[in-house]
């Protein structure tokens, strides 16, 4: 039997020594994983808990990989948060990131006191963004749209475990393809691909190497989605609806000529904890 003090120790310092920014945090994680401690309870009983024999052998193997091939925490052990809520993650979708809890907040925040809402959020990934909104505003139901049948299925087991399948229909799709000319929302919104092609190859190698490229890949300029949005999602907005964007560092003000080409009118941005520019809404020009 080894502790969790000794093993938290013999991982920490081979994730130092391999450079891993969060090396504490990082280990801590992996054992609760393991053992199924709580993270407290690993802080606060390191010396009295032990591993047993397997589950020590696992820890180590899962630090290594942390260490060595630099697989992402939420890869290893196949969950991260996102708004305070647990989703299952994998190769097939991109990784929840804070950033985006600026949009969800965006959207809460302007339609909280309406009812019967009907949302459609095109690229879904993993769905988190469409199970905060859903399971924060009553009576709101969605169409999740997706082009990889891989990352759709991530999406389902994602809004089965938070028991919205009544409420969240998924759907392949290349961005409207798969629409009906009919369906009409109050909401559409999208977290596109917008790196630049050229810009890929210099991403951190925990984004380039584990996220799905085609999630990160928005052309050469980074905003292909964006033109393709502009162009086609009026068809699918009720004429009062709104329009949610997540974007890069400094697209604000080509996005907001793009869509204002094609007739949209621009209402408002909010900023990330940074202070960069992050969610956009627009509405439709009557």
């Amino acid at each position: 039997m080894t502790t969790i003090a000794k093993a938290h120790k013999e991982a920490v310092e081979l994730l130092k020594k391999h450079l891993i920014a969060s090396p504490f945090l990082d280990a801590r994680i992996l054992l609760s994983h393991v053992c199924n401690y709580h993270q407290n309870e690993i802080l606060l009983k390191a010396e009295e808990l032990s591993l047993t024999t397997n589950q020590y052998e696992l820890f180590k193997k899962l630090v290594l990989k942390r260490a060595i091939e630099k697989i992402p925490i939420s890869k290893i052990i196949n969950q991260k948060e996102f708004f305070g809520l647990n989703f299952y993650v994998d190769e097939n979708v991109l990784d929840p990131r804070p950033d985006s809890e600026i949009l969800v907040e965006m959207i809460i925040s302007d339609y909280q006191n309406f009812e019967n809402l009907n949302i459609l959020e095109i690229g879904t990934g993993s769905s988190c963004l469409v199970v905060a909104i859903i399971k924060t505003l009553n009576n709101a139901k969605a169409t999740a749209l997706d082009i990889s049948a891989k990352a759709l299925e991530v999406a389902n087991k994602n809004i089965t475990q938070h028991n919205l399948s009544l409420k969240i229909k998924t759907l392949q799709s290349n961005l409207f393809s798969s629409l009906d000319d009919s369906n009409k929302f109050n909401i559409i919104f999208s977290n596109p691909p917008y790196i630049p092609t050229n810009e890929i190859n210099l991403l951190d190698d925990e984004v380039r190497k584990y996220d799905p490229i085609s999630a990160l890949d928005g052309g050469e300029d980074g905003l292909d989605f964006y033109r393709l949005i502009a162009k086609n999602a009026k068809e699918y907005l009720q004429n009062d609806g709104s329009l949610f964007l997540e974007i890069g560092i400094n697209q604000f003000e080509q996005i907001k000529i793009i869509f204002e080409k094609e007739g949209w009118h621009f209402e408002k941005y909010q900023k990330d904890l940074a202070g960069i520019i992050r969610a956009l809404k627009f509405k439709i020009n009557t």
